[in-house]
């Protein structure tokens, strides 16, 4: 018995106290809010590590081992398809967020919340300004997550330009063990998601009732819906324009892959399979599918750069914050970003959540409420991931397949010689 109970996983742990917590909330109503401060202290926890965590991860990821190289061509073709894919995801999830509006009907107590970022007039000046800050300590004591990302980035890029190979090395080794470090960490308070799910949702519910599983709902809804789009234009599209399949006939051949990913939810365990259907579905040449299907699986999460934007329009609207231009723009870019920097983190798709509500200084609460309802979106996210990446390895296969052919007969014929 002690057994199956440690074999069930977090995601299982988590949806179950989602359902004790609203059971609680429901029989209980205000009496459960005074035991809200123990989800308060789980929030404070993962609170703790996120301005490091997206410090480490993004100079991590820019910065690589440390040495140069790489294979050219694949990478110049498959980049920015990933790029642009990921910017349509958080653009679908906004827009849709925005005229859907799921949230309304919820009301969280802004008093003891930090206040949230004001942007009601929005200008490129303002916008450009604040992106680059005077003084690194301030910039992380205060959480300003758009200058801790802008820093991140600029301090990983000079690591790259740094001419002794011997001391990127030594600094990218450096990182790895801090992003070991955070990363243990971090398993920790994740570890502790199902307390603190409990209290929180039983607190909420008992103030708010049946609004917040309406406005989870709508957020579902919301999800899937940009999540079609996505799969079906921006993919299929894409496939399109590379093969002259349809959408529909991608769709088909790729069935064993997004029937897996609904199952297994993770990017990672789909890997064999992908490859597997790039191969035979769609004659992929093998190094173009064996380094761009990998790479996708850890950059590459169009499905949580959709989901991230539509959560921060719900946290806004059930916060009263008015949500315009600026909001918007702001939460693509921040979507982009961490759905492309946060590949390796533990719990990825709940952590890149409250990272993005900690940004926009919108309650952690609705992070927690997500969170407990995530395996729900988790099909999406993973299935939207791994068609992504399968789409970026067909269009790379297109783009520069003839010329990698090419190349690997040369390599042939010198090895033969």
């Amino acid at each position: 018995m002690f057994l199956r109970l440690r074999n069930v996983s977090l995601t299982t742990w988590i949806f179950i106290s989602l359902m004790l917590g609203v059971s609680a909330g429901i029989l209980f109503g205000d009496q459960v809010s005074g035991l809200k401060f123990i989800g308060d202290i789980w929030l404070n926890l993962i609170k703790l590590i996120i301005v490091p965590l997206v410090f480490v991860i993004l100079m991590q990821a820019i910065v690589g081992n440390g040495r140069d190289g790489g294979v050219g061509k694949i990478v110049v073709a498959c980049l920015p398809y990933y790029v642009f894919t990921t910017l349509m995801a958080a653009l679908i999830g906004s827009v849709l967020a925005y005229f859907i509006q799921p949230g309304e009907g919820l009301s969280l107590d802004l008093n003891a919340i930090e206040a949230p970022i004001s942007t009601p007039e929005f200008t490129v000046e303002g916008f450009l300004s604040g992106l680059v800050s005077s003084n690194l300590f301030s910039s992380l004591t205060e959480a300003n997550m758009l200058q801790v990302l802008v820093i991140s980035v600029l301090l990983g890029i000079s690591v790259r330009m740094i001419p002794d190979t011997n001391a990127r090395v030594k600094i990218a080794d450096a990182l790895t063990v801090m992003s070991e470090w955070v990363f243990a960490y971090l398993r920790i308070a994740i570890a502790l998601s199902p307390i603190g799910v409990f209290f929180l949702m039983a607190a909420t519910v008992g103030e708010n009732g049946g609004a917040l599983l309406g406005s989870i709902a709508e957020l579902l809804g919301v999800f899937y819906s940009g999540a079609l789009i996505q799969i079906l234009v921006v993919y299929g599209g894409s496939v399109w324009i590379a093969t002259k399949l349809s959408p529909m006939s991608f769709l088909s051949r790729a069935s064993e892959l997004w029937m897996f990913a609904i199952a297994t939810t993770s990017s990672v365990a789909s890997i064999p399979v992908n490859l597997d259907v790039a191969d035979k579905q769609f004659s992929v040449r093998r190094r173009i599918r064996e380094f761009v299907i990998p790479l996708g699986s850890q950059i590459n999460s169009d499905g949580n750069a959709l989901l991230l934007p539509a959560v921060v329009v719900l946290a806004a609207t059930a916060t009263g914050v008015d949500v315009g231009l600026g909001y918007l723009m702001q939460a693509v870019l921040i979507a982009i970003v961490i759905s492309f920097a946060g590949g390796g983190i533990p719990g990825g798709g709940i952590v890149r959540i409250l990272i993005v509500l900690q940004f926009f200084g919108l309650p952690l609460e609705i992070g927690a409420m997500v969170a407990g309802f995530y395996r729900f979106f988790d099909m999406g996210t993973t299935t939207t991931n791994v068609l992504g990446d399968l789409t970026g390895a067909i269009v790379t296969n297109r783009l520069v397949g003839e010329s990698i052919e090419r190349t690997e007969e040369r390599e042939s014929i010198s090895y033969a010689d």
